[in-house]
């Protein structure tokens, strides 16, 4: 069907969401993985079920009203500065917020927060650092230009001027960059235990303290990985992911990333693909802002497909429902038992 707009689109899917169950093999890829049970439920959460694909064998089901309902999260994240001085960017007015050394750092009226350096390059280099909470997303134009994402529960650290022969900044969690061009001082980002060489390119880190895995997937340009450990080192080229488990020396290539997956976030979208109970949660938690709790066993299900991040958490959870998951709602406690 044709829609006029997008929130047109929006108002539909939250309005209908669609299950259906079939056979579905385990997406292997380049990582080995034990093989899964023969039925798989999978879930209709994605946008394109609702751009011209036949729903002749579906079930459409209205989302309930869940009392309690959570909400998605929002822009908000903490700059703290070289003194120990913490700002609510959430609350912060627009305009200048804070001065560091010749930098100015102001707050524009998109969410973002820009450093315009002045004058002559300070004897000793302040770092700053923005924080994302659970439930909050931001974004960060670096004194060089380099543009950065923060996903929900991640951080960066960055001096406030770029001095010297390179640029390195330090994260956690999950961190979209677009790194200006500068050949002669590289662009360098520590992650875990994972350090990125650039120049100038696009690419996603993510690198979540309670995920196994740290990846890298590449848009753009070129990037090098090496590992604190070892001396095993990998050049990215554009659609191509690195993985890595902290505390290895190793480094596995995937040389089909998929970007859609990797990007959903920054797009503003959930993005499950042959995802297990436990990864789909995950998500939710961070971004909810809610903790899981898990009674009995874990239901053995697989999901597919994308949701937007704007919709409340009761979209996600009613169409767990009517798939053998259960789930009650105690407090900021989403309690998940099987069927």
């Amino acid at each position: 069907p044709k829609h006029n707009s997008a929130e047109e689109l929006k108002k539909e899917m939250l309005a209908n969401i669609s299950a259906q169950t079939g056979r579905s093999g385990l997406v292997v890829g380049w990582i080995s993985y034990a093989a899964a049970a023969a039925v798989l439920i999978v879930i209709s959460l994605a946008i394109y079920y609702f751009i011209g694909s036949p729903r002749q064998g579906k079930q459409t089901t209205q989302v309930a009203t869940i009392k309690n309902d959570f909400l998605p999260g929002t822009e908000k994240a903490l700059l703290t500065l070289g003194d120990g001085t913490v700002i609510n960017l959430d609350s912060a007015s627009v305009g200048a917020i804070a001065k560091q050394g010749n930098t100015s750092v102001v707050k524009t009226g998109e969410g973002l927060i820009d450093y315009f350096p002045a004058g002559k390059e300070p004897q000793s280099i302040t770092y700053n650092n923005m924080t994302t909470p659970r439930g909050g997303k931001y974004q960060l134009r670096l004194p060089d230009g380099t543009h950065v994402w923060l996903n929900a529960a991640s951080s960066i650290t960055y001096p406030v001027i770029f001095s010297g022969k390179e640029r390195s900044v330090k994260i956690t969690g999950e961190v979209y960059f677009e790194v200006a061009h500068d050949p002669s001082k590289p662009f360098r980002v520590h992650a875990a235990d994972q350090e990125l060489t650039v120049l100038g390119t696009h690419f996603n880190i993510k690198a979540y303290a309670d995920e196994e895995l740290l990846t890298t997937t590449l848009l753009e340009g070129k990037v090098s990985i090496k590992k604190a450990t070892g001396t095993n080192s990998l050049i990215l080229t554009p659609g191509q992911q690195a993985v890595t488990k902290p505390s290895t020396p190793s480094i596995a290539l995937n040389k089909k990333a998929n970007i859609e997956a990797a990007m959903a976030w920054k797009n503003g979208l959930f993005h499950f693909e042959n995802a297990d109970v436990k990864t789909v949660m995950q998500q939710l938690a961070r971004w909810y802002d809610v903790e899981i709790v898990y009674e009995g066993r874990i239901p053995a299900k697989r999901f597919e497909g994308e949701i937007p991040m704007d919709a409340p958490a009761s979209e996600v959870l009613a169409v767990l429902e009517k798939n053998k998951i259960h789930f009650r709602i105690n407090g900021k406690k989403i309690i998940v038992t099987p069927e």
